[in-house]
């Protein structure tokens, strides 16, 4: 085993530990090859990346630094995956690729091969609207690739309440930490009913078009629920429900179980003017650090609601994109909170992604 192969090895046995990572990179650079030193420079800055505030002046410096040489050396880092993963869906973490989209089948067959070449942490399960390509949930949870993974997606119709408790109640899932449910036939009362055996590592909760207003009240009671650090409940142009408007809005912010909760989502759920400013005054999360409420039909009517709530000082990020707000209308806003970082269309300009002369081929 070559030195090369040895520090690659111990990078692939602990996949949460920085310093194997950076001790490949240092290793790289001592080669004095001008590309070993290109993928030494990506995976320091995107560890840094990793442990940076989201959104802050740092984030940005290093997402400019790293996401270019991401899509220019994507396809010559990612070997040995062929025909296992879906090549559109594939994303680098920490220097290495770590997310992929495979079919559900493919992982309970394949996934060894996987984790023998990267150190793969995420997966997003397609082809769940047929069985072709998609494990059942009895194969899925059987399978002992899942103790890898400390995030999943599962996605389509197929995915219904009982798949997901199946599979959430592997001894395998223990450690995921992140599950994105979308699209799918789960009901929130299968969340509401989850024991402690149900996903028990769970931190993260993304749900795209699965929450409408008749779940939501269910949704914030659910005691499952109180370990939760990031919750996004997300509406989309397929969704059959209604979105969740003020009184969805209201009442998770209102809720006890969720006050943990350090980042919140609520796009596209038609808010507007009555339902954002009863959402800004009935908000008391202590420990909210991101707010994202991107497509809502907010107007700038709505900010001094979210001004007069101290309870919101605990923000960093307010996302008000894709809403009627321009950055001349966040007075309010500014003399409330100076330090609050605030989103606008117009306010922020969009990330430039240029290859550096120093990462160039």
């Amino acid at each position: 085993m070559t030195d090369t192969d040895a520090l690659y090895a111990a990078v692939l046995a602990a996949p949460d530990d920085d310093t194997p990572r950076l001790v490949f990179a240092d290793y790289l650079d001592d080669t004095g090859d001008r590309a070993a030193g290109i993928r030494a420079r990506f995976i320091r800055n995107q560890v840094a990346l990793a442990r940076a505030e989201p959104l802050s002046d740092e984030y940005d410096t290093l997402y400019r630094a790293t996401e270019p040489v991401e899509l220019e050396y994507r396809k010559a880092w990612a070997t040995g995956i062929d025909g296992i993963v879906i090549p559109d869906g594939n994303a680098f973490d920490r220097g290495f690729l770590g997310r992929v989209t495979c079919f559900s089948k493919r992982f309970v067959a394949d996934g060894a091969k996987l984790f023998e070449q990267h150190p793969i942490r995420a997966v997003k399960f397609v082809a769940m609207n047929s069985t072709r390509g998609a494990a059942t949930a009895a194969e899925l949870a059987a399978c002992p690739h899942l103790a890898r993974l400390h995030t999943i997606t599962l996605a389509g119709a197929l995915v219904d309440s009982d798949y997901v408790d199946r599979v959430a109640a592997s001894p395998h899932a223990a450690g995921v930490r992140a599950v994105t449910l979308s699209d799918c036939a789960v009901t929130v009362k299968a969340i509401e009913r989850a024991g402690p055996t149900w996903f028990p590592g769970l931190q993260e909760l993304e749900l795209w078009n699965v929450v409408g207003t008749a779940g939501v009240a269910v949704l914030a009671k659910a005691k499952r629920l109180a370990a939760l650090t990031t919750l996004r409940v997300c509406h989309g142009a397929d969704a059959t429900d209604v979105p969740l408007r003020g009184p969805g809005a209201v009442a998770l912010a209102e809720s006890p179980q969720l006050r943990g909760v350090v980042e919140l989502e609520l796009r596209n759920q038609e808010l507007r003017k009555k339902g954002a400013e009863a959402f800004a005054a009935a908000f008391a999360w202590p420990g909210l650090k991101r707010l994202f409420l991107r497509g809502n039909g907010i107007p700038a009517s709505a900010l001094p609601a979210f001004a007069a709530n101290p309870r919101l000082a605990s923000l960093s990020v307010l996302d008000l994109r894709g809403n009627d707000v321009k950055a001349a209308d966040l007075g309010p806003l500014r003399s409330a909170f100076p330090r609050l970082r605030v989103l606008t269309d117009d306010s922020e300009h969009p990330v430039r992604l240029v290859l550096q002369p120093e990462d160039a081929p």
